[in-house]
């Protein structure tokens, strides 16, 4: 009577690990998604925000002195009512933002999305990620960095050991010089305590190459991996 007992308490706890198993990787899931909704609709205000802030600037007296003022107004009202988050400085990045992407059209934002009849580019990263972003000042690296941030799930933190190690600018020297050599592929190497990163970045249109010369020789991205997890 006792194993019996033993038995079916055994798999009434397999059933409840199963169960709470399941529900919990469905709460995550979803939990993850509200994150994700609420960070890009906050993407989405802050530059809609600088739309009206630019718009109202093409409509003032003087654009240097008269807009300055404004702004300073509009951020003591807006913490006065909302609270922290909303200083000069502030709302001058999201004017930047604005200026910024509104002017873009490569990349993904050949793909433009209808709203209110306004053009919107279609952002897939946090707004931290942008701010990280604006400080890079080429076009087309700041486009390289966002689209790999964006298909690799980059944090904020290897988004910025990206762009602080010049990955663009290295890979850019490196195919300008072996334009008629073997071209280079970059290899991006990231880890921290709880995570690791472990990407490809090949030459345009050189996929087939890399596959039947690289593939052979080169770690898998798996095998990468557990090396930099246990170091």
């Amino acid at each position: 009577m006792g194993e019996i007992k033993a038995d079916i308490v055994q798999g009434e706890n397999k059933r409840v690990d199963t169960l709470a198993s399941r529900i919990e990787a469905l709460i995550t899931e979803a939990r993850s998604k509200v994150v994700s909704f609420v960070n890009t609709a906050m993407v989405y205000t802050y530059y809609e925000i600088g739309r009206m802030i630019v718009e109202d600037e093409q409509g003032g007296e003087e654009r240097a002195a008269y807009g300055k003022k404004i702004l300073q107004s509009v951020s003591e009202r807006l913490t006065e009512n909302l609270g922290k988050g909303w200083s000069y400085p502030n709302l001058r990045k999201i004017r930047q933002f604005y200026l910024t992407y509104s002017k873009m059209i490569i990349g993904d934002y050949q793909n433009l999305e209808q709203n209110d009849n306004q053009r919107l580019p279609n952002f897939k990263l946090s707004w931290t990620h942008y701010l990280v972003l604006l400080n890079v000042d080429d076009i087309n690296a700041r486009n390289f960095y966002e689209i790999e941030a964006s298909k690799q799930q980059w944090s904020v933190r290897h988004l910025q050991r990206q762009i602080g190690s010049c990955l663009y600018e290295r890979l850019a020297l490196s195919r300008n010089k072996e334009e008629n050599e073997n071209q280079t592929i970059g290899l991006l190497l990231c880890a921290d305590k709880n995570d690791a990163v472990v990407e490809y970045s090949l030459p345009k249109d050189n996929n087939q190459i890399f596959a039947g010369k690289y593939q052979t020789v080169l770690p898998s991205k798996e095998q990468l991996k557990r090396i930099l997890m246990e170091r």
